[in-house]
């Protein structure tokens, strides 16, 4: 699984992290090497092999901070084998947890400042515990590779600002959520800044009954979104491993079913900018909402929603969330529909039907019921294969195209356009825009007009 930091530059614009990029290496270069071991009481251990390490720093917690580039890991092939102790938190969480430590992360149970070396953080991968601990990475794991990939750094963080009943003010860094203590801000006309940055007021937002809301993408491992508040530590974790697509032409239903008291969001692909409307069928037992890409609730949806003819919603082409969360005391399968205004076909294009004949097509992709045979042109043909001028098709006209089989043709024009016997129609170069204008004639052969 390979995570993506999301970093903003001065213009908020997205910049994507690869946090790892797995290749083998040689023995003169790499920055890992695996040895395999047994009969250990451990299932896999990670220790940094240089000999000097460079810009250890500490802060006031007493928590190093240190970047290494080479590593090794010793492995217990014991713990892998089908039928161990643990054998499942061991393929499932242990190689992740591992790999975490050459990423830069410490043992979380190990360093946490202000507890004892107890499994107390099995929510993280980075934690100790074995049935509970999480099986993939949290934002928090995610966050401690940023800083020690260098992806996060002092220039990175967005300050929010805490006051405590002390009177002593803290920042909490409202992208990592790391904290500094006891700092001193600067005040220039009622402005109140850290660092020369402006300052995020922490818990101002909806998530602590405040009226502020602003989210961030700031990661992915390509089937799960975390989103994080810039006024809070709230992070949502979204699954996007399915997800919908709507178009000027087709929506969608979303159908899943939702437990008590439990929300879901999901994901929407909006690929052209329109009017959407969205209904459903759980008037009064859920709340249905529509965020941006950034999960911030930017579209009020009405409770119209519940109503028979929908709720109205103006989308530009993107990527949306519909949350949908059950108020009620029991599981329900919710019918949302999402769907574009009514659309009237309007055949004006033609796609291949069959070896001989095009079929009229909308824009949209749906077919009429016209029908009309394949045209190509002589001059056209190579090997006797040539595009149809209506479809592109490409149309196989025969070995015998252009000789010997000319006693077969009954219809032709004055210029010596003709149609074959399986109804496909040939053209000359003089009788392309007659053809296309609708005014080309053809005659029986036996009684074409003399012309002067």
């Amino acid at each position: 699984m390979i995570f993506t930091t999301i970093s903003y530059d001065e213009n908020g614009n997205r910049i994507a992290n690869k946090i790892i990029n797995v290749v083998e290496g040689t023995y003169q270069d790499h920055n890992l090497v695996i040895y395999p071991t047994h009969n250990q009481t451990f299932s896999a251990q990670t220790f940094y092999s240089d000999v000097n390490i460079p810009g250890i720093e500490m802060n006031d917690k007493q928590i190093a901070h240190f970047h290494c580039d080479n590593w090794w890991m010793e492995v217990n092939i014991d713990s892998f084998k089908e039928g161990y102790p643990d054998y499942d938190v061991y393929r499932e969480k242990t190689g992740e947890h591992e790999l975490g430590h050459i990423l830069g992360i410490f043992d979380v149970d190990k360093h946490c400042a202000w507890s004892s070396e107890i499994e107390h953080h099995e929510e993280l991968l980075m934690g100790y515990g074995n049935g509970d601990r999480s099986t993939y990475a949290k934002y928090k794991d995610i966050a401690g590779v940023s800083i020690t990939r260098g992806f996060h750094t002092d220039a990175d963080h967005v300050w929010m600002l805490r006051t405590n009943t002390n009177g002593t003010h803290d920042v909490i860094c409202a992208q990592c959520n790391g904290v500094r203590y006891n700092v001193t801000l600067s005040i220039d006309d009622n402005n109140v800044t850290y660092g020369g940055k402006q300052l995020n007021i922490y818990k101002s937002c909806v998530h602590h009954g405040g009226t502020n809301e602003k989210m961030l993408l700031v990661a992915t491992d390509g089937t799960r979104n975390f989103f994080k508040c810039q006024y809070c530590r709230h992070i949502e974790e979204v699954d996007i491993s399915a997800f919908s697509t709507a178009t000027k032409y087709s929506g969608f239903v979303y159908t899943n079913t939702v437990l008590a008291n439990q929300e879901k969001y999901h994901k929407v692909v909006v690929s052209n900018s329109e009017t959407y409307t969205l209904k459903s069928d759980v008037s009064g037992l859920f709340t249905i909402e529509l965020y941006d890409s950034s999960l911030n609730n930017t579209h009020k949806i009405s409770n119209d929603i519940f109503g028979a003819d929908g709720c109205a919603v103006s989308l530009t082409a993107g990527t949306y969330y519909l949350r949908i969360k059950n108020n009620s005391s029991y599981s329900i399968t919710p019918n949302i529909s999402f769907n574009p205004p009514p659309h009237i076909h309007n055949y004006t294009e033609w796609v291949p039907y069959s070896l001989t004949q095009h079929i009229e097509c909308c824009e949209c992709g749906a077919k009429g019921t016209i029908k009309n045979n394949h045209v190509v042109t002589s001059s056209g043909s190579l090997g006797g294969k040539a595009n149809c001028i209506l479809c592109g098709a490409l149309i196989d006209l025969g070995l015998g195209f252009g000789e010997s089989f000319i006693q077969n043709i009954q219809k032709v024009t004055l210029n010596s356009s003709y149609i074959l016997p399986n109804g496909i129609i040939v053209l000359v170069e003089e009788d392309i825009e007659a053809y296309l204008n609708g005014t080309l004639v053809f005659y029986d052969k036996n009684n074409v007009p003399q012309t002067q």
